[in-house]
C-alpha cells in the first residue's frame, strides 16, 4: 500500500513536496537531497521555508512563534482574527492547513469558513501544490476549479 495522505479536520489543506523545500531527491547524496550538503542544513532550510510562507501572507496575518499546536501533528505558523495557518510534516511532504480559529460557517453560505478562504494558498506557497483526494491519492491544486467562469 502507498503512503497515507494527512488530513487536518476542519481545514482546507494543500500538500507541498519536501523537494520544494530541500531540493530534488538524489539517491547518491548521503543526505538525500541535492541541495543539502550537511545534516545541520535541514533545520535552517525548514526555518527559511516557514519565513517565506509568512512573508507572502496578507498583512492581516501575524507570525505565531510560540510553538502553539493545532492538533498533535500541526504547528500554527501564522494567524489573523479568523484563521490559523498550520504546517504539518507527514511522510516526506509538508501539509499547509488553513483552518477557522472557531469552527463556524459563514451565515447563509453553508460552507466552512476555511473552504471559503482557501484562495490564500497561491499567495502563501510559491511552489506547485497538491490536494488530498482520498486516503492514498492526491491531485494538483486548482483553486478556482469549482467557480463558474464569468461571462
Amino acid at each position: 500500500m502507498g503512503k497515507g495522505v494527512f488530513y487536518l479536520a476542519g481545514a482546507e489543506t494543500v500538500i507541498i513536496s519536501a523537494d520544494a523545500v530541500f531540493g530534488d531527491w538524489e539517491a547518491a547524496n548521503p543526505h538525500g537531497y541535492a541541495d543539502i550538503g550537511h545534516p545541520d542544513e535541514f533545520p535552517l532550510r525548514y526555518a527559511e521555508f516557514i519565513g517565506c510562507l509568512r512573508a507572502r501572507l496578507p498583512p492581516s496575518y501575524r507570525a505565531v512563534t510560540d510553538g502553539r499546536w493545532r492538533d498533535r501533528d500541526s504547528v500554527v505558523i501564522a494567524e489573523n482574527r479568523l484563521f490559523e495557518l498550520c504546517l504539518t510534516e507527514w511522510e516526506t511532504d509538508y501539509y499547509l492547513g488553513h483552518a477557522a480559529r472557531v469552527a463556524v460557517a459563514f451565515p447563509g453560505r453553508g460552507e466552512p469558513a476555511a473552504r471559503r478562504a482557501s484562495g490564500i494558498y497561491p499567495v502563501a506557497a510559491p511552489v506547485p501544490l497538491r490536494v488530498r483526494t482520498g486516503p492514498w491519492t492526491t491531485a494538483m491544486y486548482q483553486p478556482f476549479a469549482g467557480i463558474a467562469a464569468a461571462a
